[in-house]
């Protein structure tokens, strides 16, 4: 199930997921993404968070840039990341992202559900880290 922020064990949860995924020493990234992206939450049959998605909406150019994913731990491999990416895709006629080059489970979900790279960004993610910039297009 797919929702918005709804409650603070929401947000509490969210956190919870984003240190998980990426370090507590990133909390203020966090903190920029909560006050400069949409949000949107998966959620389990039991009304807990499994996952979020940063992602902005560029009107100029009518596309929709996915700026972070996150599933927790105990939920990877369930299907939640797909249900978010799916719920994203069905907004827009374009959705781009960055991957790792090396992040080899989430450049094959985003193959899956058609994504197609575009290019590779040399140190994207930091020194010796490239990112593949990747695209999505209705009708593609």
């Amino acid at each position: 199930m797919i929702s918005n922020i709804e409650s603070q064990s929401d947000v509490a949860t969210l956190i919870s997921i984003f240190s998980e995924v990426w370090g507590a020493e990133t909390l203020s990234e966090f903190v920029n993404n909560i006050q400069s992206n949409l949000c949107i939450l998966s959620k389990n049959t039991n009304s807990k968070v499994t996952g979020y998605l940063f992602y902005d909406y560029d009107r100029r150019e009518d596309f929709i840039e996915i700026t972070d994913l996150g599933v927790a731990y105990e939920y990877q491999g369930q299907g939640y990341g797909k249900e978010l990416v799916d719920y994203i895709c069905k907004q827009s006629a374009c959705v781009r992202l960055s991957v790792r080059t090396d992040n080899d489970i989430a450049k094959n979900l985003y193959t899956v559900l058609g994504f197609k790279e575009i290019h590779i960004v040399q140190n994207y993610y930091g020194v010796g880290s490239d990112g593949m910039r990747m695209e999505w297009k209705k009708d593609d």
